[in-house]
């Protein structure tokens, strides 16, 4: 492919930010068959087999595009063996394209108390990577979590801080523990206090924050991450006829790889998807994966998220 799309301002940013990644926030290799344990999809635990808490129940575990049969939803083993690290997901708020809507960055933490070490990464805000692409979060800083528990598929986190915490704030809340496969619902108090949003009830699913959800969310690879061919791009939908499209750049700003991918559903319902695109590139850089979609309006291309990675060979 001959196409060339010039560097966005986060990917240059990204390279001042390398020595950053080499110290292991959120930097792993992504490939067509990643272990279970490192990859959180929607809804789904990114570890099988991690106690979230000591009193919780284990989780359960070419020039034309071309176009991608995918899995509706990937399916995790039912077992594996303890892990001492597990990669995850936090939910920040992006303040580049889709300006205001969730996006999603991961982070390296400690078994077995994994939804609590997802909820102290989230509540400690972006990393340096994450600002320099335009991630921040809306939860107040001198926000604490006080309590985590889990019974009936619903995760009860309480919350000590200033007396207001906005709608982005609690969908990123909601988001980072509902990546957990044992999590349908999220409870949040804070001092005390039922915390929800308006025209929602005491407990929240991720239907409640929609509006606060990109029409794409890619929820792996993330920021800054590196990529091998082919890689495997995981996360959910909600575009016309649930059709969108993504794209690799190489570090030259080449287009290596232009596919089309259905998600499970889409039209007003969010539905997962999970694609494998192979890609060559002559060296290793730092390229982008750039999603979009076209408008039911008016057929225009809709850029919904540029995410600059370590495009390797």
């Amino acid at each position: 492919m001959n196409t060339r799309i010039s560097p966005t301002r986060a990917s240059v940013a990204l390279a001042s930010a390398v020595a950053f990644l080499g110290a292991g926030c959120g930097t792993h290799t992504k490939s067509a068959g990643p272990p279970a344990s490192a990859t959180p999809v929607p809804w789904q635990s990114p570890s099988a087999a991690v106690a979230l808490l000591p009193t919780e129940p284990a989780a359960t575990p070419s020039t034309s595009p071309s176009v991608l049969a995918i899995s509706p939803s990937a399916t995790l083993p039912s077992a594996s063996p303890p892990v001492s690290q597990v990669v995850v997901s936090v939910y920040l708020v992006s303040t580049g394209h889709n300006a205001g809507h969730i996006a999603a960055s991961h982070r390296v933490v400690p078994g077995p108390a994994v939804a609590r070490a997802a909820v102290e990464a989230l509540l400690a805000g972006p990393t340096e990577t994450d600002a320099a692409f335009g991630y921040v979060s809306k939860i107040p800083s001198n926000v604490h979590l006080s309590g985590l528990t889990m019974s009936d598929a619903t995760a009860r986190l309480s919350l000590t801080g200033p007396t207001t915490v906005p709608a982005a704030g609690i969908a990123q809340l909601v988001c980072t523990l509902s990546q957990f496969g044992s999590v349908d619902r999220v409870a949040l108090s804070l001092n005390g206090g039922v915390l929800t949003i308006p025209g929602a009830g005491v407990s929240l699913t991720r239907s409640d924050v929609e509006a606060l959800l990109p029409v794409v969310l890619v929820e792996s690879p993330t920021v800054g991450e590196t990529v091998h061919t082919p890689v495997r791009v995981v996360g959910s939908a909600n575009t016309f006829e649930a059709v969108f499209r993504l794209q690799v750049t190489d570090w030259d700003g080449l287009i290596v790889a232009d596919v089309v991918v259905h998600a499970a559903s889409g039209t007003g319902t969010r539905g997962a998807f999970d694609a494998t695109i192979p890609f060559t590139v002559n060296r290793a850089g730092i390229g982008e994966l750039i999603v979009s979609y076209d408008s039911p309006k008016d057929g225009s291309r809709v850029v919904v998220a540029e995410i600059p990675l370590h495009v390797s060979t």
